[in-house]
């Protein structure tokens, strides 16, 4: 039998960000160390006896933070001015350069960071994170473009697979879209040749594209909806369909609102299998909705929401197409059946991601310690090289707008930041 091991103590997080986002996260952090009675399907909790996840240090510029912290989270964390300031005050903490990448030390302050910073921070934050022996997890996007992040993912490579880097990408959480991927994966639809998703979702004033002075912008964000309500919707696409090998896309720059980046685009792209995906993301719509459709070669799947809608027919439609002496589809024998997945409330995919983090740590953090293959450690449901994928889709896409042509993939990095450039000195 399998040596139990005994509870362990929180992974524990330095919030780099502690704005609404970061406070958002440090508050459902908070509820489920007092709270432990949820049961979030698709995470292994076997190496997450008790809280899996703690916030012990906070990097505030502002004294409101600091009081936040205080009144929040309590006089034992600590608090740095700085990112710089933090690592040195582990430093001190541990008595060497960098801390303990497993958290064994218990000297150490903090074992992984918490990164919730405008994009355009995130790669140099996240090396700076993975020099001094820290986990990552970086809230989306990876950072401004491909090109950006390119030294942030060697760090990342030649840190594998001693230090976890993850992204927060819930939506691969949601029980409707697992339940998705599931369906593609074992080959339930057959061979996908078409998909097309619609996502309306994101409303947004023009209050709240003036609420932060990096918002809406190339110079800060990289672009507009791709790169802000985007990526987590990308990060689902790819997730789903693989990366394309071409996009070609449509994007009236401004359509809603006067500035420079896009609030509504259209993507069509193209795999090698020969199957094709459409892609709408807007900002503009007031009714919003999310719209799945997947054809495949042995049936359809349309998601409406929480609502799956399945057809399933009784024989491949490539074998049916060359055998039938019919005309259509009338002796194609079809199933279909509904089912209905929604999500426990708005946080519940959040904490699903974090507690999988918190596992991956631990299980390397073991592995490591016990000398076991460092294949046997679990993978963070969004690694940082994953993540990237949805922003080489968005950069592709603003190219193919900028230059009116298919971009093919893997991405010319170089090509695009020239281009990115030229529109960051346009809106300066």
């Amino acid at each position: 039998m399998e040596d139990r091991q005994p509870a362990q103590r929180p992974v524990r997080l330095a919030l780099i960000g502690a704005g609404s986002m970061g406070r958002n996260y440090a508050r459902l952090i908070g509820e489920h160390a007092a709270n432990r009675t949820d049961r979030t399907a698709g995470v292994d909790r076997t190496n997450c006896a008790g809280s899996p996840l703690s916030i012990t240090a906070v990097v505030s510029r502002h004294e409101e933070t600091t009081r936040w912290v205080r009144e929040t989270l309590g006089d034992g964390v600590f608090v740095a001015p700085t990112a710089d300031a933090l690592y040195a005050a582990d430093a001190d903490a541990t008595g060497a350069a960098t801390g303990a990448a497993t958290g064994d030390a218990e000297t150490t302050l903090f074992d992984a960071v918490l990164i919730v910073t405008p994009q355009e921070s995130h790669p140099a934050l996240v090396e700076q994170a993975l020099r001094h022996g820290k986990h990552v997890l970086c809230d989306k996007p990876a950072g401004k473009s491909v090109k950006q992040c390119e030294p942030m993912l060697a760090t990342a490579r030649a840190n594998a697979p001693d230090l976890v880097c993850a992204m927060i990408f819930q939506q691969r959480m949601f029980a409707r879209h697992r339940r998705i991927r599931e369906l593609i994966r074992s080959g339930a639809l057959g061979e996908i040749r078409r998909a097309q998703l619609v996502d309306s979702q994101y409303f947004r004033t023009v209050a709240y594209h003036h609420s932060r002075p990096w918002r809406s912008s190339w110079a800060h964000e990289g672009g507009g909806v791709l790169v802000s309500q985007g990526p987590h919707i990308l990060d689902l696409w790819q997730w789903l369909f693989g990366m394309p090998s071409t996009v070609h896309a449509t994007i009236p720059f401004g359509k809603y609102n006067d500035f420079a980046v896009d609030d509504e685009s259209t993507l069509v792209m193209t795999y090698p299998n020969r199957m094709t995906g459409t892609f709408i993301i807007t900002t503009g719509e007031g009714v919003g909705e999310t719209r799945l459709d997947v054809q495949g070669t042995r049936g359809q799947l349309v998601m409406e929401g929480d609502l799956l809608r399945i057809w399933r027919y009784d024989r491949d439609t490539a074998d049916y197409r060359r055998e039938t002496t019919c005309f259509n589809a009338s002796e194609l024998g079809v199933e279909y059946r509904e089912e209905t997945l929604p999500e426990p409330d708005g946080w519940a995919a959040y904490w699903a991601l974090m507690e999988n983090f918190a596992v991956a740590v631990r299980s390397q953090g073991q592995s490591r310690s016990r000398g076991r293959d460092q294949k046997d450690a679990v993978e963070p449901v969004a690694t940082l090289e994953s993540g990237i994928r949805s922003l080489e889709i968005a950069d592709a896409a603003y190219l193919s707008a900028w230059e009116d042509r298919t971009v093919t993939l893997p991405l010319d990095a170089d090509r695009f930041e020239r281009a990115l450039q030229t529109h960051i000195a346009a809106e300066a």
